[in-house]
C-alpha cells in the first residue's frame, strides 16, 4: 500500500545563503571601533618594559591585532632593489678600481716620458760638446733613438768619431793630440770611453814631444858642426894670405925710404963736400 504524505505549501525556499547574509548584515550594523591612541605611539612614548609586562598592566587596552595578507610582490621588489643596489655597488667599485688603474697608468707614462726627455737632452749635450771642441778631427754626432710611450723618438745613446792618428811631424802631432784630449774631456761627465781616448791622446802627445826634442837636439848638433867648420876655414884663409901681406908692408917701407932720401938730397948744398972730423 502506498502512503502519500501531503506537502506543506507554507515553506518558502530562498536561494540566498542565510549564514553569509547574516554575517554581512551584522558587519554593516556593527559600530566601527576607533583605533586606540596608544597604538599610534612609538616605542619611545610607550615607556619601558616588555610587551608582556605592558599586557599585564591593568587598565591598559591591548593593542589591536591586524591581520594582513603577505605582499609577495613587494618582497620581490625589495629583493630586486637589493640586487640592483648590490650590482650598482659592484659596478661603482669596478669603476673606481678602473679609474685608479688609469690614473696610475697615466702617472707611469708621464714619468717615462720625463725620463726619456732628460736622457735625450743629456746625450745631445754630451755629443755636441765632443764635436764642437774636436774641430776638424771630429765627425758629426750619431744618435741611437728609442720610441717613447707618447709616440716620439728620444736619443738614448750617441757617439762622435774622432781621429787619434799621428800627424806628419811631431810638432803637428803634439798640437793635434792636445785638441783631441780637450775634445774627449769636453762633457761635464766624461764616459769611460772618453777617458780612454784622452789617455791615448796624452800618451801620443808625450811621444811626439820626445821625438820633437830629439829632432831639436840633432839640429843643434848639426848647426854647431857647421859653425865649427866655417871657423876653421876662416883661420886657414888668414894663414895662407899672411906672406903676401908681409911683402906688401916691406915694399911700402922701401918706397917710403926712397922718398925720404930724395927729399934729404935736395935740401943739402952740393958744394959742401965730405967733412970728416977727428
Amino acid at each position: 500500500m502506498n502512503i502519500v504524505m501531503p506537502l506543506s505549501t507554507n515553506v518558502v525556499f530562498t536561494p540566498a545563503n542565510v549564514n553569509t547574509e547574516a554575517a554581512r548584515r551584522e558587519n554593516i550594523l556593527r559600530e566601527t571601533i576607533p583605533p586606540s591612541a596608544d597604538a599610534d605611539k612609538g616605542a619611545s612614548e610607550q615607556g619601558l618594559g616588555s610587551d608582556a609586562e605592558r599586557a599585564r598592566t591593568p587598565g591598559q587596552k591591548p593593542a589591536p591585532v591586524t591581520y594582513e595578507r603577505p605582499q609577495i610582490q613587494s618582497v620581490v621588489s625589495y629583493d630586486e632593489s637589493q640586487s640592483i643596489t648590490a650590482h650598482g655597488e659592484k659596478d661603482n667599485a669596478r669603476d673606481e678600481s678602473a679609474g685608479k688603474e688609469d690614473a696610475q697608468q697615466k702617472q707611469q707614462t708621464a714619468q717615462e716620458v720625463k725620463a726619456l726627455k732628460e736622457r735625450d737632452a743629456e746625450v745631445r749635450t754630451h755629443e755636441q760638446a765632443h764635436a764642437a771642441l774636436g774641430g776638424q778631427h771630429a765627425g758629426s754626432p750619431q744618435y741611437e733613438f728609442e720610441n717613447g710611450p707618447d709616440g716620439k723618438r728620444y736619443a738614448v745613446g750617441g757617439e762622435v768619431a774622432i781621429d787619434v792618428s799621428e800627424a806628419q811631424t811631431p810638432a803637428q802631432t803634439v798640437q793635434k793630440m792636445q785638441q783631441v784630449r780637450t775634445a774627449a774631456l769636453a762633457p761635464a761627465q766624461p764616459s769611460a770611453q772618453d777617458l780612454q781616448v784622452a789617455s791615448e791622446a796624452a800618451q801620443k802627445t808625450l811621444e811626439a814631444r820626445q821625438a820633437l826634442a830629439k829632432e831639436n837636439a840633432n839640429e843643434e848638433v848639426h848647426a854647431h858642426s857647421e859653425s865649427s867648420q866655417e871657423y876653421v876655414g876662416q883661420d886657414s884663409s888668414k894663414v895662407s894670405y899672411t906672406p903676401s901681406l908681409r911683402s906688401s908692408d916691406t915694399l911700402m917701407q922701401t918706397r917710403i925710404g926712397v922718398i925720404q932720401q930724395r927729399y934729404s938730397d935736395t935740401s943739402l948744398p952740393k958744394d959742401a963736400g965730405f967733412r970728416a972730423s977727428a
